[in-house]
């Protein structure tokens, strides 16, 4: 079963969709996020039990440029009471839209510093190979995968560090290694 907040997701993001606004609508959102991250005094207000859904569309949405299908969404989140969802309902709704869109947000681990041409040149790559498009959330050096790349979204791994392919024929040794033992062992 879906989460309130996946839910909400999905009901503007189809909304989004038959309008044909679904960009429109994931810019929007996260600029409003933003500007709640960015602004305590804006974010206190939004999330507020004690100001009324009208006293909240008056002073904040009635003053930021949304669309239409932006405002109405955010006005039925301040009328069900949900706000403190939003972010959690961004989430969702960003899923989506990458999904759409075929783009995988990932986390990126090389085992140094690696210049902007070069990672342009694997992100590329991998992008052709899979066809899909890569945004780069974070890059971290991590010594410990001796070469390579590692990249990280949400729900997959891929994993072309140099510590795979060793810890891989390791592995196979290992078994060989193992193999011979066992059948020494049959044959005494």
């Amino acid at each position: 079963m879906l989460s309130i907040a996946a839910r909400y997701a999905s009901s503007v993001f189809q909304k989004a969709k038959e309008k044909n606004q679904i960009e429109e609508v994931m810019k929007d959102l996260e600029q409003f996020i933003k500007l709640l991250e960015k602004n305590k005094n804006i974010a206190e207000l939004w999330n507020s039990l004690s100001i009324s859904p009208f006293d909240k569309e008056e002073i904040i949405l009635k003053k930021i440029e949304l669309s239409e299908i932006t405002k109405k969404f955010l006005k039925l989140i301040l009328l069900k009471k949900r706000q403190k969802l939003l972010p959690k309902i961004f989430y969702y709704y960003k899923l989506m839209y990458n999904n759409q869109n075929k783009i995988l947000e990932v986390d990126i681990k090389t085992a140094f510093q690696i210049n902007n041409q070069e990672l342009e040149k694997i992100i590329k790559t991998i992008e052709e190979k899979l066809s899909i498009k890569i945004k780069i959330k974070n890059i971290h050096v991590d010594k410990e995968i001796l070469g390579g790349i590692v990249l990280m979204s949400d729900n997959l791994v891929l994993d072309l560090s140099v510590k795979k392919d060793l810890d891989k024929l390791l592995k196979n040794v290992e078994e060989v290694i193992n193999n011979k033992l066992s059948s020494i062992k049959i044959l005494s």
